[in-house]
């Protein structure tokens, strides 16, 4: 399976809140949610308890511009652009 970590951001771009909807297989499994700036800075890091869907991150204290979203599970990683406006 090289599908990764598969997600929704959603609403996207954001205001003060997006929330990450984990979709796909592997729930059983604990996920590692990075948020990243446009420049590789890492923001936030958030440990996902197995069993979770869904997510939200409080962005009202980030700047407006262009992240990433990195979730990891296991071995395997995937990453979303999300905006902030």
């Amino acid at each position: 399976d090289d599908e990764g970590v598969l997600f929704d951001i959603f609403p996207n771009p954001f205001s003060d809140r997006a929330t990450v909807r984990f979709t796909g297989e592997g729930g059983f499994r604990p996920r590692t949610l990075e948020l990243f700036s446009v420049d590789g800075a890492r923001i936030r890091t958030m440990v996902i308890p197995a069993g979770i869907s869904e997510v939200e991150i409080d962005g009202g204290d980030l700047p407006k511009g262009i992240y990433y979203v990195r979730v990891t599970s296991g071995r395997e990683s995937s990453a979303r652009k999300a905006v902030r406006n």
